[in-house]
């Protein structure tokens, strides 16, 4: 089970470590005016942000193993890093906020002009009134021509079409120019249909869409100011925006920053799975598993650098665990932080000597000691009569 959370956790944050390393690629890119340039920038960026998801593992472990020095150098690469890796997503997610902003605000603007231009259409066509259809009136018309007038005479041969005007034709044309400029009404109210129908298929495409786009409203910046509003008066819509834009950095730059750390911790020694069962043993204030296994490495540190003294005789924790650290240098190990040693310490401890008759460990004030447990190089440096010993 550790093994497959650990496997899962490993490749989100190695999916953060490459959003963020893009996001740096790309800020570098804005700080370069050619190619060379861009490229240079670019890649520095991304190492850099390679070693900020290093850097914890080396900060830890040198602190572990007490090298002061070197632990606070990596914590402020690591520092460096995560505050150019911030710059660069602020950056990049403030301006994707500003675009999809202007975007939202012009969708908003065409759907408002799309609805004035509906409501101008449906005005026109309210105020131009009903008419008769072009085919009814250019019916009406031929009808008017082939009225007949005189013997064997229309309208139409007595005017010319009503081009010219006849007294026997004359009121009849009168009418047929009335028809005519119903025609022209008829054909305005043609136009004025078209139009009216193109702004509802505009709008009605528009209206489609999300509610969003039509009113011009991030959802996000939305919702977050109706949840402020429960506080105080609403802030402005800029300033949501950019709380928004600093939430995503934070996100990417903390995951990619400590989550490889985080998630390969239950992959080494001394970390308990969750839900385990632990037994512990009581000594002087001092809680140790008993039914925990203890390393060969433990074993073979001890049996190398420990000696039996008078129980009378106490060793400190951080004696010993110099002298681990020490020893595992020389092995070519690397050493283990010093509350796992402590830990895998007593539990040995435990298991060798469960009546505690030869050694023990027990808290001298503040600190962890071992009674009959003397360091060889210090028992060695006595017996040569080395008097620093």
């Amino acid at each position: 089970m550790a093994r497959a959370v650990a496997a899962m956790g490993v490749l989100c944050s190695l999916g953060l470590i490459g959003v963020s390393a893009f996001l740096n690629f790309r800020f570098g890119q804005s700080l370069a005016d050619n190619e060379i340039d861009t490229w240079i920038y670019g890649v520095a960026l991304v190492s850099m942000d390679g070693l900020k998801a290093l850097m914890p593992f080396v900060a830890l472990s040198a602190w572990a193993a007490r090298h002061r020095i070197g632990g606070s150098v990596a914590w402020g690469v690591f520092a460096l890093a995560t505050v150019a890796s911030l710059v660069a997503s602020l950056g990049f997610a403030e301006g994707h906020r500003v675009v999809r902003g202007e975007r939202l605000d012009a969708a908003a603007g065409t759907y408002r002009d799309a609805l004035r231009a509906l409501a101008r259409a449906e005005r026109a066509r309210e105020d131009h009134g009903a008419v008769r259809s072009l085919e009814e009136l250019e019916e009406a018309r031929r009808a008017v021509l082939a009225r007949p007038v005189g013997r064997g005479t229309t309208v139409g041969q007595a005017s010319e079409g009503c081009t010219k005007a006849g007294y026997l034709s004359r009121e009849h044309c009168e009418e047929y120019a009335r028809l005519g400029v119903e025609m022209a009404r008829s054909r305005e109210a043609v136009r004025l249909d078209g139009e009216l129908a193109n702004s509802r298929r505009s709008v009605e495409l528009l209206r489609s869409g999300q509610k969003a786009v039509k009113e011009g409203v991030d959802p996000q910046v939305a919702v977050l100011r109706r949840l402020w509003t429960v506080v105080q008066d609403a802030p402005e819509v800029g300033a949501v925006r950019l709380a928004l834009g600093l939430l995503f950095a934070l996100v990417v730059e903390v995951g990619s920053g400590v989550g490889l750390y985080l998630s390969t911790l239950l992959l080494r020694p001394g970390v308990v799975e969750q839900g385990e069962v632990r037994r512990v043993a009581r000594r002087d204030d001092v809680e140790v598993p008993v039914d925990r296994p203890f390393g060969d490495r433990v074993k073979a540190y001890m049996a190398e650098r420990w000696v039996p003294v008078p129980k009378i005789e106490q060793t400190a924790m951080h004696e010993a665990f110099d002298d681990y650290v020490e020893w595992c240098r020389e092995k070519g190990y690397e050493p283990m932080g010093a509350a796992w040693v402590q830990e895998q310490l007593c539990v040995a401890i435990v298991a060798i000597d469960p009546l505690h008759e030869a050694i023990d460990f027990g808290k001298a004030g503040s600190n962890l000691v071992f009674h009959g447990v003397g360091l060889r190089k210090n028992v060695a440096a006595i017996d040569s009569g080395d008097p620093e010993a």
